[in-house]
């Protein structure tokens, strides 16, 4: 091998290690940016999509699912549930409901998460909706006025981006004593239900 060929060769090793250091660099800006804060309570919980449960300033009120989860046990390694019943209580119209949190994980990452409020509208005026959303304060959202004439209008507000759809669903329910509801709803925009 002659002195030309080697250091064509070594050329090549210097170019190849500093492709992969920035394809590296690149993979860890896009893992970063893709932590989305979930616009339920965040000054208290704190929560991200893709970042794990255990990143939660409150991480004892998480409890694992097993009604719902398809193993004996917390699967780090794979798709678990959890929920969590221990937030303040939703008052509305008289009524006292608890909120139901729920984050669905893969390889202990939060890839979904949504928070349901059940509840009794006493008619479906746009002023007893906007008290509705006045005491919805834990859904970060609800303080936009766009988004609450969304929903007044259509029952739903929708945000998709490449990575990340978000949704506030109100739900009146058809039954004449059925429970009402608002589901608020953050999830990858790649994942699969499973």
């Amino acid at each position: 091998m002659n002195l030309k060929s080697i250091g064509i060769i070594l050329i090549a090793v210097v170019l190849f290690n500093c492709q992969n250091r920035e394809q590296k660099k690149n993979k860890i800006i896009v893992e970063k940016s893709t932590l989305e804060p979930i616009n339920y309570n965040f000054e208290k919980l704190g929560l991200k999509l893709n970042s794990s449960l255990s990143d939660s300033t409150n991480l004892g009120f998480w409890k694992w699912n097993h009604m719902a989860s398809n193993n004996s046990q917390p699967d780090t390694l794979g798709i678990e549930y959890f929920q969590n019943l221990e937030q303040p209580r939703f008052e509305f119209d008289g009524q006292e409901t608890l909120p139901a949190l729920y984050a669905l994980t893969d390889k202990g990452k939060i890839v979904e998460f949504s928070a349901i409020f059940i509840f009794n509208l006493p008619n479906q005026e746009k002023e007893t909706k906007h008290e509705l959303f006045d005491k919805l304060n834990s859904i970060e959202l609800l303080k936009d006025k766009k988004v609450r004439q969304e929903i007044i209008e259509n029952g739903i507000y929708r945000r998709e981006t490449d990575q990340v759809i978000e949704t506030i669903e109100l739900e009146i329910s058809k039954e004449k004593y059925g429970y009402d509801s608002v589901t608020y709803e953050i999830k990858n925009a790649t994942q699969q239900r499973i």
